[in-house]
């Protein structure tokens, strides 16, 4: 179970029974091959003390699951489900539905503590779950957090939820962790890593609610999109009038065509093809009004081979028509 991207899967009875690490509590009339879920399952450890796991799967029958947890930070997104879990003698439920905003949960366990989780009836779940250990927060915590007084917070607590509003970006970067594909690179590994420390950093911050919450983390990738957005202008500005693919400003951008795409309709509010005719017809306008050249030669640098589109598409762009403004 290494990825959402893979083949649905079914967990049986005797799959979860198999773990030395659970006991189930089942009905005595499900046998060992009954299905108790379905779906795709998300469950990878990093290597360096963080662990994802959750998924996008159909609880198919009422079950209990009893278990043990490390200790360490546990940050919670719950996009899709009802739950009810109790962890050493404290219980917490989970409860969201899509059309809902998601709410986060953010809980540092002190030490190792049971824990057991209860599913009533068949009902989808789409969470993911982020455990840091103990030693990774010593670590790296207060580095990622920007504020060693938020991770002093959560170490003094046990089992405190800290609850809080999920912002839209850093639910997409929730999204993105749960769709990635299976990482068979180091590049794509350490992607996912990136991606995964960014969402603890968060996480701490909103939970403690710190001045660098909500998007001080997120800052490095908007930085990284303006620069991507920067480079493709720049490139733009001066291939133009040459013939130019979408696919060779994205390389020279350095970022994913649908990527460029998503940039270019965020900023231009038009895709990468529709702004580049766009400077191509103010270039040919320019030229015009400078009287540089006239309709025709206007025609080619704007990419129109026939005059008559070319004065169609200037017109629509301008609401004038080229030749009104020749040698003004």
């Amino acid at each position: 179970m290494n990825s959402l991207s893979a083949p649905a899967e079914q967990v049986t009875v005797s799959d979860l029974c198999a773990s030395r690490e659970i006991r189930l509590d089942i009905p005595s009339d499900v046998d060992d091959d009954t299905a108790l879920m379905s779906g795709r399952f998300l469950k990878r450890k990093l290597g360096n003390g963080l662990t994802l796991h959750g998924g996008d799967f159909i609880e198919e029958r009422a079950f209990d699951v009893h278990s043990s947890i490390e200790e360490g930070l546990s940050c919670i997104f719950f996009l899709n489900g009802t739950v009810d879990t109790c962890i050493g003698d404290r219980r917490f439920g989970f409860q969201a539905l899509d059309s809902q905003p998601i709410h986060a949960v953010t809980m540092m366990n002190a030490r190792a503590e049971t824990f057991s989780r209860r599913t009533l009836s068949r009902q989808k779940v789409t969470h993911l779950v982020i455990d840091a250990s103990r030693e990774w927060l010593e670590i790296h915590g207060h580095d990622t957090a920007r504020d060693k007084g938020a991770t002093q917070t959560l170490f003094a607590e046990n089992l405190i939820d800290h609850r809080w509003l999920v912002p839209q970006q850093l639910l997409e970067l929730v999204r993105a962790v749960m769709a990635a594909s299976i990482d068979k690179t180091p590049l794509q590994r350490l992607y996912t890593e990136a991606l995964t420390i960014q969402i603890v950093a968060e996480s701490i911050c909103c939970a403690t609610k710190r001045e660098a919450s909500i998007t001080e983390g997120l800052n490095g990738s908007s930085k990284r999109r303006a620069a991507a957005l920067r480079r493709a202008k720049e490139f733009i500005a001066v291939e133009a009038c040459n013939d130019i693919s979408v696919a060779r400003i994205a390389k020279e951008a350095a970022i994913s065509v649908s990527g460029l795409q998503s940039l270019f309709r965020q900023d231009e509010g038009c895709g990468v093809f529709e702004y580049v005719r766009r400077i191509r017809l103010e270039r040919a306008r320019d030229g015009l009004m400078r009287g540089e050249f006239g309709i025709s030669e206007a025609a080619m640098i704007a990419g129109y081979s026939h005059p008559a589109n070319f004065t169609t598409a200037f017109r629509k762009h301008f609401a004038v028509t080229p030749s009104l403004l020749v040698g003004k």
